[in-house]
């Protein structure tokens, strides 16, 4: 329901289209912090399915969320700075997508199709998003311990 997701806590991305539906967040609520407790969102708790992945997958609950493109937007490029992100990478599983949309990782550019699963290192690599299709793109994005999964 596109009427959970509230805008990006950066103003500027707001105004390109990205919104979030909160899922794990400190405390279990609405908030972009990275403060322990990380606990689920009521969101997710109505979610089974989808709250069974973190168990599936084998992680903590982090902080996740869903997070939309608008049709015809962009996640601006970026690093992920600060002490979080020098010790989690990001999973990326596309839920909603169209051929128009892409994610930019470093020099490559590509579709990321539904369904399939991707690990980036955020922290380390400059990442945005494209969509410039006519639907929005949304992906479910998990943070997960960079110790558990750097080989």
């Amino acid at each position: 329901d596109p009427a959970l997701f509230v805008p990006h806590n950066m103003k500027e991305w707001q105004e390109t289209g990205n919104t979030a539906l909160l899922l794990v967040t400190t405390n279990g609520e609405e908030n972009h912090t990275f403060d322990d407790p990380m606990l689920p969102t009521p969101t997710l708790e109505g979610m089974p399915y989808t709250k069974s992945i973190w168990s599936e997958i084998g992680i903590p609950f982090l902080r996740s969320r869903f997070m939309c493109v608008k049709a015809h937007g962009i996640n601006q490029p970026h690093f992920d700075m600060g002490e979080w992100w020098s010790r989690h990478l990001r999973i990326h599983i596309p839920v909603k997508t169209n051929e128009k949309a892409e994610f930019v990782y470093g020099d490559t550019q590509q579709h990321l199709p539904a369904g399939s699963c991707w690990l980036f290192d955020t922290h380390n690599n400059i990442h945005s998003a494209i969509n410039d299709g006519d639907e929005e793109r949304i992906h479910l994005v998990i943070d997960v311990p960079r110790a558990q999964w750097q080989r």
